[in-house]
């Protein structure tokens, strides 16, 4: 276990092509205008960075040595600057295995850990080692003593969550091993219902916008005055078929990155896998678990589905905004229940105390406030600039909508607070008191003379932590949250007719 090892020499192929996806852009500029021009030609420069990411790959695969005991994770890197890291176990907070195309290739897989207090990118990412070696690393750094192989006693029985539980919300008694699978059915809802449309949308009229530097002059002249010429109704419908194809590559998409979903728990072990294409296995520790954040989209919740994220001191990814996505897609009748098999101290259903009818105005002025500034100027300087106005009402119905939403809940006995708010999605998180790392409440000059503050708490998550926020509760109420987060003997009231008297 002590000798030094290196990963896969496939390490080489890997890092090389990780290398030109990271400069794809750069590389076609390059490609495309470095030639255009009279005089001198940059396009010598693409041949030449090929070779120093070949070269630079071969060194980096060089020089990257590790060792592994019971107690840490040793490795060694760097060509001109040689640096050393120890990774100890009690420090791991998750160890997330992937396979891309090119691993699955050679048949190995992609580690990365994160670790307490690691920063924004993962402590450790070796890109190709043999799915045996992951899984002694992993049992050496995740395991507790006088467990077996798998990480877990060798007496627990596993048990899986079946589709009637999913649905009704019936359960039989929790083990300590139990597993959960996306349903196909519930996958292809998350599919149609995925908000990614219109970031694919976008994507797809960058594109079209750069058509013209590809096609003879000749060909855009008379293609930009066939849509000059055309009809409005002509071009709308163009759109609506732009937005159809985004919407299906969206599908697409979704179906590629979520699919085979499963969620595992083996002892402390949260065991989350997912992807077609590219294989993605994370483990959790449960108990370093700070949060747990149910997200309701408006395209679901008609189809009364939610979707469940934890934070984390580790294993959050970029696009899940450092979270951690736990269930993608569960019935409302079933969540507490099929949550609870996972982790146990963070209740997500109960009744919530609505915000005071004095925050509504707020509300109504925050949501609209902008869009009626930007109508007005419209209809004065933009032609047909009016029309914005219809906007107007849209945006005070938004601004109801989250005022109806917020609220909050406290629970002294079993020491936990639940928030919930509305942007576009609606966000309801759970987090016991001794998770909460700080708790604020705040009150701005106009919230003074209407008696509202703003509440919010800020849990460990990933590097940077993670903030949640219930905007315009009573003054009362704020200061009672933040007095039982401090541990207060006595409420806010009767700690103010003290100071008066």
């Amino acid at each position: 276990m002590n000798n030094e090892k290196r990963m896969h020499p496939a390490a080489i192929l890997i890092l090389f092509f990780t290398r030109l996806r990271e400069f794809i852009v750069p590389l076609i500029l390059i490609f495309v205008v470095g030639g255009t021009g009279g005089g001198f030609s940059f396009r010598w420069l693409l041949p030449a960075f090929i070779v120093f990411f070949l070269i630079t790959s071969i060194f980096n695969w060089l020089f990257y040595k590790y060792t592994f005991n019971e107690t840490e994770l040793h490795i060694k890197h760097g060509v001109f600057v040689k640096k050393n890291r120890y990774i100890r176990r009690k420090r791991v907070q998750s160890f997330d295995v992937t396979a891309g195309i090119l691993q699955r290739l050679f048949g190995l897989v992609k580690v990365k850990i994160e670790t307490a207090g690691g920063g924004g990118e993962p402590e450790v990412e070796m890109v190709a080692l043999e799915k045996v070696e992951a899984q002694n690393i992993k049992q050496q750094l995740l395991s507790e003593p006088g467990t077996d192989e798998e990480g877990v006693n060798s007496t627990n029985e596993e048990r899986e969550i079946t589709a009637d539980e999913q649905v009704t919300g019936r359960s039989a008694p929790v083990g300590p091993e139990v597993r959960w699978h996306l349903p196909k059915s519930h996958l292809l809802l998350m599919a149609v219902t995925s908000g990614g449309v219109g970031l694919v949308f976008s994507a797809l009229a960058a594109l079209f916008s750069q058509f013209d530097q590809f096609i003879p002059t000749h060909v855009y002249e008379n293609t930009i005055g066939f849509f000059l010429a055309s009809s409005i109704l002509f071009i709308l419908l163009l759109i609506v078929v732009i937005a159809f194809l985004a919407w299906l590559i969206a599908i697409g998409l979704t179906l590629i990155k979520y699919g085979r979903f499963k969620v595992e728990k083996k002892g402390d072990d949260l065991i989350v896998s997912r992807g077609l294409l590219e294989r993605r296995q994370l483990t959790l520790k449960t108990y370093r678990i700070t949060a747990v954040r149910v997200v309701i989209s408006p395209l679901r919740q008609p189809f009364r589905f939610a979707s469940v994220y934890v934070e984390s001191a580790g294993g959050g990814s970029q696009e899940e905004q450092g979270s951690t996505l736990l269930l993608p897609m569960v019935p409302f009748r079933s969540l507490e229940k099929t949550v609870q098999h996972f982790v146990t101290d963070f209740p997500i259903e109960r009744p919530l105390t609505s915000l005071p009818r004095r925050a509504l105005l707020r509300y109504l002025l925050r949501s609209a406030g902008p869009v009626f500034a930007v109508a007005l100027g419209a209809s004065l300087f933009v032609p047909y600039g009016a029309w914005s106005f219809i906007l107007v009402p849209v945006a005070l119905a938004l601004g109801w909508w989250r005022y109806n939403s917020g609220g909050w809940t406290l629970d002294e006995s079993e020491s936990y607070v639940l928030l919930q708010s509305r942007l576009f999605q609606l966000a309801r998180v759970s987090v016991p008191r001794h998770k909460i790392q700080d708790a604020t409440y705040a009150r701005t000059v106009t919230q003074k003379y209407r008696d509202l503050a703003h509440f919010s708490v800020a849990v460990l998550s990933t590097a940077a932590g993670k903030t949640f926020q219930v905007k315009d509760l009573s003054e009362d109420d704020a200061r009672s949250i933040h007095s039982w987060y401090s541990y207060r003997p006595t409420s806010f009231n009767q700690k103010r007719e003290d100071e008066e008297e």
